[in-house]
């Protein structure tokens, strides 16, 4: 359940739905709340309108969306309209104490239809990581932790299987490649890329230096940037946040 605390004057906004609630006036323990909504959405008042008018106006904005989200709509409206009906008798009744709940129950109601009328905003999309280690464990921490940071990760123990993924049609973003790997290393992988005449932004990891490895010229190889391990990873993940934003890391 919602439950709000508003003083005088504070307000309550409903953007999807176009309804503002406001506090007007506390005086013990009778609180005076304003309503305010569009013209094709009625203000609910016993003495201006029923029930009826407030739940065809919900419903008639509930056409364009699927039977899913109309059936929810319509569970959410039947409990709006029970307690618009229990807010109106306590108020006759005059059973005040009993009053906040309610209204905080009918304020959970309008929230959720609210969120069910919203319309969904496209996923953003998540920079795609091609991970080459051939140490599972290694592997499988690293791609976990970058997951966790909002890439997509795949993973492959070799360069071999690294060219098959991508000749199945795997386009990364940014390839983190051990330098050190069985069967088709590092360098040799980097050589098959190129004679493919892909490019694809690599960052190196490896326990040797590029010098190390004949691999003086980053431009020529197509290595962005080198990694010496032990991996600090910290840094790792603020370069690849860089390179998806398009700018260096400080």
């Amino acid at each position: 359940m919602l439950v709000l605390s508003r003083r005088e004057n504070e307000n309550v906004l409903f953007p999807s739905l176009g309804i503002t609630v406001k506090v007007l006036r506390v005086r013990g323990k009778v609180v005076s709340v304003g309503l305010d909504a569009p013209a094709n959405v009625p203000i609910v008042r016993s003495e201006l309108a029923d029930d009826q008018d407030y739940v065809a106006a919900i419903e008639a904005r509930s056409q364009t969306l699927d039977a899913e989200h109309r059936h929810a709509i319509k569970n959410l409206l039947n409990g709006a309209t029970i307690g618009l009906s229990l807010l109106r008798r306590q108020i006759q009744l005059e059973r005040y104490d009993e009053i906040e709940e309610t209204l905080g129950r009918l304020m959970n109601s309008f929230t959720n239809l609210e969120s069910v009328l919203r319309p969904e905003e496209p996923a953003e999309r998540e920079e795609a990581i091609l991970l080459i280690e051939d140490d599972a464990n290694e592997r499988e921490l690293l791609a976990g932790l970058l997951r966790h940071y909002g890439f997509a990760v795949t993973t492959a123990n070799d360069g071999d299987q690294a060219l098959h993924a991508i000749e199945d049609g795997l386009k990364p973003d940014f390839v983190l490649l051990d330098m050190n790997l069985p069967h088709c290393d590092g360098p040799t992988f980097l050589q098959r890329i190129k004679a493919q005449g892909k490019t694809l932004p690599v960052f190196a990891v490896s326990g040797s230096s590029p010098s190390e490895m004949g691999l003086d010229d980053g431009g020529e190889t197509g290595i962005r940037e080198w990694f010496s391990k032990p991996l600090n990873p910290d840094r790792l993940v603020r370069e690849l946040q860089s390179a998806a934003a398009g700018g260096t890391a400080a």
